[in-house]
């Protein structure tokens, strides 16, 4: 299975939560949102954006057909040391129900969650608007509920730039483009060297899991520097993370900076004993954009 796109998860309550001592973060025993596939992986307010939930489930109990989305309408308090607000996390209805399915940016999300602050009630002071992330983005959190599993994906909105002078609030709107999900270009399985039988995976055979993508997946956009009041060219990091349903995993995750480099891999210890296991890798870009490949393997 492959998902067109992966939006970061932000937050996990209730059976996607682990305990908190667990030091195997990659290792999936229940049923795990592990994140929300969308496209496309930025939109403007009032546009359309089609998501399906990214699960890892050993049961295979859950439906993903079954999840409820929600697009959060609360924002968090500027002081507020969380990624979203604590309503994102039980929304009273559902917008819509399925998998994949398709939602509507609510119109006001740059005034909501970006830089256009609301008009404010009469007799309260203006509000401050929303700082940006790192890559100058703003992002409308979008609830997922399947089974007794929340999670909140991060969809990146199109807003204009705050602070800015015309000259280059003109040269931003002609250099940025929405951002475009990375692609997993292909996820191989070897061991010694060698391409492995996945249905004949040796019981504790140490398996390299690399995954690769094609030149120019990490793009260039320019980002806003407030002080310098200038555009400054950025380019987008890559970070892969790994998660399994049985066995061990020398690394969960790796961070590409480079753009020259392409791919990049880890161990997985197959188990000791014959049992069916699922590997999932995904791809994202610090702009909220990703991919998702899984592979299902039989230790014998």
């Amino acid at each position: 299975m492959k998902a067109s796109a992966l939006l970061l998860v932000a937050a996990a309550a209730a059976a996607g939560c682990r305990p908190a001592l667990d030091d195997r973060p990659w290792l999936v025993t229940t049923l795990q949102i592990l994140g929300v596939g969308a496209e496309p992986p930025e939109a403007a307010p009032g546009g359309a954006v089609t998501m399906q939930v990214v699960t890892l489930d050993p049961t295979h109990a859950a439906d993903p057909s079954a999840a409820a989305w929600s697009a959060c309408r609360a924002p968090k308090l500027l002081g507020e040391n969380r990624v979203v607000a604590p309503d994102c996390l039980t929304p009273a209805a559902a917008d819509a129900v399925g998998s994949p399915v398709t939602l509507t940016i609510p119109p006001d999300a740059c005034q909501v969650f970006g830089p256009a602050t609301p008009q404010p009630a009469p007799g309260a002071p203006p509000t401050r608007p929303r700082d940006p992330d790192p890559t100058g983005g703003y992002y409308q959190p979008v609830t997922a509920v399947l089974d007794d599993v929340t999670a909140v994906a991060l969809e990146r909105i199109t807003c204009g730039l705050p602070d800015a002078s015309l000259a280059v609030a003109r040269a931003y709107q002609a250099a940025y483009r929405p951002n475009q999900n990375p692609h997993i270009a292909s996820l191989t399985l070897t061991v010694d060297g060698a391409p492995v039988d996945l249905t004949a995976v040796p019981p504790g055979a140490p398996v390299t899991v690399e995954v690769s993508w094609a030149a120019g997946t990490a793009e260039t956009f320019p980002v806003f520097d407030r002080i310098a009041n200038m555009l400054i060219e950025t380019r987008e990091a890559l970070t892969v993370s790994w998660y399994v349903t049985a066995g061990g995993l020398d690394r969960a995750a790796a961070s590409v900076d480079d753009f020259s480099v392409l791919s990049t891999s880890t161990t997985w210890t197959a188990p000791a004993i014959p049992t069916s296991a699922e590997i999932l890798v995904v791809l994202r870009d610090s702009r909220g954009g990703g991919d998702a490949q899984r592979a299902v393997v039989q230790v014998q």
